[in-house]
């Protein structure tokens, strides 16, 4: 403490009766530090010690605690009822809502001292970044979530990025891992305040928004948002659970500005039955809610270690979901026909797949109200009837789907068969939707749940530039354990290299690169390096990956890869 503030407790301290409760809070901290082991060092331990014990001596520690001057040293985000919310009160920090003392999934948090963010839970696990004081993290669900207790810490999964505060909104170059927010009961963060806004809510600003904000100052209160519907991006979820339309992310499920803003994420009630005319819709109006009663009950199964999840984080994160009980067709547009290279949506329940085009072949499955396909062939005409080839946009290893899952409906998006068009009559069942495409240049951003034929999709065959860092591979690079095909292994086979968001990232976060051997390009000697690759999808080889027992899905499967045209040296972005 400084000279200053010390003559200020002693004057106060004078007075018995009314102790300066922003200097006992100063000491408390500076005191709590010195517990912990996290304090700065001080020329004056001796004036500290003799503060508090006066403190202590003037005023008794009945009085200390009943006054709020002493606190408990641990997080506690105190329960209280959902606040209301008002056009006005943009400048109070609004309450949170009850959490049972835990950190909300969604929420942020400030550093109180230098912490390292861990691999995993566990002090001896592989360090992915050292977080320095004072900067915010944001809680995360990412199939595993906190409170952890292992090695004398409460541990959460976070995401961070160097000085960055504007969460949810992702930046490029952001670490993930496990943070200690607790050591020895003494809390190393403190949760961050919520501020509403004060202008009526849009789906624009509540994509910008935390979750955690979004019920602190919501609630389950009734919101209705216009925006343009967009096909969100399907891909892979980490986890499983009850009930499944609450608790499993909705990538399809989405708005945005006209403008192309940040898309507002949401999933729909079960009975909801949702006009999927509006695929082709370019305005449309929701209406729904945050904090649905069925939150309650919702379970998460992760993988292992950490099997188990925190009951009261999972009802959190479910808490957080928009739930929409209606949608309105604001600007509709004639649905689009199927075309080759699109993603498609079923208008109807139980579209039939089948081996071949034709109503005599064999069903493989039906698809689902709403289910988003890719276009991987077609138009067939057989049987009054114009057939397409549909290929779910989850291709192993991407769909996370674990097995056995139902083939009626598929529940699991790795279907691939032939499907009509529209009925006898020409009442369409399928049409296009516009895919939320990545950028198709520049530095590279970890695309969360995006799968392959969601670049085929958004890129077809055009050269794409990404800079990124390319790691150092440990082994030796191989064809994938076992996995051949004459002429085309490196095409059809695992990839021996993933470019990286940063030196930091996971693999499987980038892009995979696939280098044809005749052309010479030689990623090794660029291992651990910033790098520049300009590259292509849909390579005209993959019309030779005609192996195992459905060529033309293996096909499509190789289409999807990212071959490399040229790569060089480059700076970091």
């Amino acid at each position: 403490m400084r000279d200053d503030q010390l003559s200020r407790l002693f004057g106060s301290l004078a007075d018995a009766s009314d102790p300066d409760p922003a200097v006992a809070d100063g000491l408390f901290e500076l005191l709590r530090l010195e517990a912990a082991g996290l304090a700065r060092p001080t020329r004056r331990p001796r004036m500290v010690l003799l503060a508090a014990a006066l403190l202590l001596a003037a005023i008794g520690a009945g009085a200390v605690l009943g006054t709020g001057l002493i606190k408990l040293p641990w997080l506690v985000v105190a329960p209280s009822p959902s606040p209301e919310p008002s056009p006005t009160s943009s400048a109070e920090p609004s309450l949170p809502v009850a959490t049972d003392d835990v950190l909300p999934v969604g929420s942020l948090a400030r550093t109180l001292t230098e912490l390292p963010l861990h691999d995993r839970p566990a002090t001896d696990s592989a360090l992915q970044a050292l977080i320095p004081a004072g900067q915010v993290v944001y809680v995360q669900l990412r199939g595993e979530v906190g409170p952890y207790e292992a090695d004398g810490a409460v541990w959460y999964t976070v995401a961070w990025a160097p000085d960055f505060e504007a969460w949810p909104i992702p930046p490029d170059g952001e670490f993930w891992g496990w943070l200690p927010v607790a050591r020895e009961g003494f809390a190393t963060v403190e949760p961050m305040e919520v501020f509403c806004p004060g202008a009526e809510q849009d789906a624009a600003q509540l994509a910008g928004m935390t979750p955690w904000a979004r019920l602190t100052c919501h609630g389950s209160d009734e919101l209705v948002l216009d925006g343009r519907w967009i096909a969100g991006s399907g891909g892979f979820v980490p986890w499983t659970g009850e009930p499944a339309w609450l608790v499993m992310p909705s990538f399809d499920r989405a708005i945005a500005p006209a403008d192309g803003g940040q898309p507002f994420y949401f999933v729909t009630a079960p009975d909801v039955s949702v006009d999927l005319e509006l695929v082709g819709a370019t305005e449309v109006r929701i209406t729904g809610h945050f904090d649905d009663p069925a939150s309650g009950g919702c379970v998460i199964q992760a993988g292992e270690p950490l099997n188990d999840q925190p009951v009261e984080s999972v009802r959190t994160y479910c808490r957080e979901r928009f739930v929409v009980t209606s949608v309105e067709v604001l600007a509709a547009q004639p649905a689009q026909p199927p075309l080759v290279g699109s993603l498609v949506a079923t208008l109807a329940d139980g579209i039939r797949l089948r081996e071949e085009p034709g109503t005599s072949a064999s069903i493989l499955g039906t698809l689902a109200f709403g289910a988003t396909s890719y276009v991987a062939d077609g138009p067939r005409e057989a049987d009054g009837y114009t057939w397409w080839l549909l290929a779910g946009r989850g291709i192993p290893p991407y769909s996370g789907c674990i097995t056995p899952f139902s083939t009626d409906p598929y529940d699991c998006p790795v279907w691939y068969g032939w499907a009509a068009g529209a009925s006898a009559e020409g009442d369409p069942w399928l049409a296009t939707v516009r895919p939320d495409c990545p950028p198709d240049s520049g530095p590279l951003t970890a695309f969360y749940g995006r799968g392959p034929l969601d670049y085929l999709t958004c890129f077809g065959g055009a050269s794409r530039t990404y800079v990124g860092w390319l790691p150092v591979i440990p082994d030796e690079p191989g064809g994938g354990g076992g996995c051949s095909l004459d002429g085309l292994t490196w095409l059809a086979c695992g990839p021996a290299h993933d470019l990286l968001v940063n030196p930091e990232g996971d693999f499987g976060d980038g892009v995979a690169l696939f280098v044809d051997p005749a052309s010479g390009i030689d990623l090794d000697a660029l291992q651990g390096m910033w790098v520049r690759v300009i590259g292509h999808y849909d390579d005209p080889a993959a019309a030779g990956c005609t192996y195992g027992p459905d060529p033309g899905y293996q096909v499509l499967y190789c289409r999807s890869r990212f071959v490399v045209e040229s790569i060089e040296p480059t700076t970091a972005p």
